[in-house]
């Protein structure tokens, strides 16, 4: 499980950072060619951080939940386990 959520973060990351290169490689792009408004295209780049920057939080979040997961599901196995051996004991004695 822990492996699951290493994979997922690193996903995550690598996703980030090619939206990222490719929103840099279209804006340089059209700087090169001929932009009609530079300020347009300052608007569209803070919009684009922005929208990387909440894409970065909803991952974070979703770690995070994903973390508090795992270590339940791990408690819940523990408890099941313990369980499971009274059980085994209080057979054995009948």
């Amino acid at each position: 499980m822990d492996q699951i959520i290493t994979q997922l973060g690193v996903g995550g990351i690598f996703a980030i950072l090619l939206i990222r290169e490719f929103a840099n490689f279209a804006l340089k792009k059209k700087e090169n060619g001929h932009p009609k408004n530079h300020y347009i295209e300052w608007e569209r780049q803070k919009m684009l951080e922005d929208v990387l920057r909440k894409l970065t939080h909803a991952i974070n979040n979703q770690s995070q939940i994903l973390q508090n997961v795992v270590h339940t599901v791990k408690e819940t196995r523990d408890e099941i386990k313990g369980v499971s051996v009274e059980v085994k004991e209080l057979s054995r004695r009948k």
